[in-house]
């Protein structure tokens, strides 16, 4: 079954800004096109999902990354979810 991770770098416990609003509409289109595992939040709260994403062993279950950076320098965990895609070689989409 394909399976695509959806990494948000913004928190959208409110939607006051245009990639906020973006985000939120993409991740509700490939709800309905793919079975997405969505990851979102600020810096520090990405930290710990990521972790239990990736040794949950889901990352093995991804068949593509889309990621939706947000301005600010992504986190050691992004990296990290990152670079094991990149050795999986599990595509990565970056807007």
């Amino acid at each position: 079954m394909k399976k695509l991770l959806f990494l948000a770098q913004y928190p959208l416990d409110t939607l006051n800004s245009a990639p906020k609003i973006r985000t939120h509409y993409l991740h509700e289109s490939f709800k309905e096109l793919i079975d997405t595992d969505f990851i979102t939040g600020t810096r520090k709260t990405r930290r710990i999902p990521i972790l239990k994403y990736i040794f949950s062993g889901k990352i093995f279950k991804v068949s593509a990354i889309h990621m939706e950076p947000a301005t600010s320098t992504s986190n050691e965990t992004d990296i990290l979810i990152l670079i094991i895609a990149k050795i999986l070689r599990i595509p990565i989409g970056i807007y």
